[in-house]
């Protein structure tokens, strides 16, 4: 342990463990993550889906519910994710949403993971659509911004 500035011992967290939801636990799992997707959904307005269409989606297989934690009792974090394609065809990992606690333990963890699953399903890069925010705490991680969405009411 160590000791900072105002004489408090502090620990650095482990990194967390990534692991897809099964099937069969999935009704138990998102009555834990559905709070966070939810709120990351209505903080971006970006964001096309509602909470229930992710979780129908998830539901049917199309999407994965990936849950972020220490390795032993409940995750502190979930992100959704899938394969999709951009208009040129190529393939790409998407990552729809994600939210939770403790961000500094599982961020590298859920991008690691989503490297290893592009890797195996024959995509060439993890896309993610979110807050301009964002961008400064991707960056140390090799993330690029590539795109910004504008729009106006009417």
């Amino acid at each position: 342990m160590e000791e900072n500035s105002g004489n408090v011992e502090t620990r650095e967290a482990p990194p967390a463990i990534v692991g897809i939801c099964a099937p069969e636990h999935f009704v138990q799992a998102w009555q834990i993550a559905r709070e966070w997707l939810e709120a990351a959904l209505a903080s971006n307005a970006q964001h096309e889906w509602t909470i229930e269409e992710v979780g129908e989606r998830i539901m049917r297989g199309e999407w994965l519910l990936l849950l972020m934690g220490p390795g032993e009792g409940l995750p502190v974090a979930a992100a959704v994710v899938c394969r999709n394609s951009n208009p040129l065809g190529v393939p790409y990992i998407g990552i729809v949403c994600c939210g939770g606690s403790q961000m500094e333990t599982w961020l590298v963890p859920l991008l690691d993971a989503c490297k290893v699953l592009a890797r195996s399903e024959g995509c060439k890069e993890v896309v993610a659509l979110g807050r301009v925010g964002w961008v400064k705490v991707l960056a140390p991680y090799g993330i690029k911004h590539r795109a910004s969405i504008f729009s106006v009411e009417v």
